[in-house]
């Protein structure tokens, strides 16, 4: 062995040992750091976007420009629960497409 093994034993020995109880409290005091950190950086956040996009959804028109999710642009005809037609071009073609999929809007007519 060489010296430097011998001082890192002999450092380590002299080191106190937590008792069982602080190994403990120490653990429960690291997952709840971890719990806060992922309500904030995680579930804090997706939570604000899906209320933007719950607003957005309630706030569409008839006469609005949209794209949705695959990217199409549309001007909106028709209105349903869960549905919507979009005017795609100006020789009146119409596609039917899911609210849900609408993600931003473009122009208010």
């Amino acid at each position: 062995m060489d010296l430097l093994s011998i001082m890192s034993i002999v450092w380590a020995q002299a080191q106190p040992q937590p008792s069982a109880g602080e190994s403990w409290i120490t653990l429960i005091i690291m997952l709840a750091l971890m719990m806060v950190f992922f309500y904030f950086f995680l579930v804090r956040p997706q939570r604000k976007r899906q209320q933007e996009h719950q607003a957005l959804l309630e706030s569409l028109r008839r006469g609005d420009e949209v794209v949705t999710i695959g990217g199409i642009y549309g001007k909106i005809v028709k209105i349903e629960k869960d549905y919507v037609t979009l005017q795609v071009n100006d020789e009146g073609t119409t596609v039917r497409v899911l609210k849900e999929s609408i993600t931003q809007k473009e122009k208010s007519a």
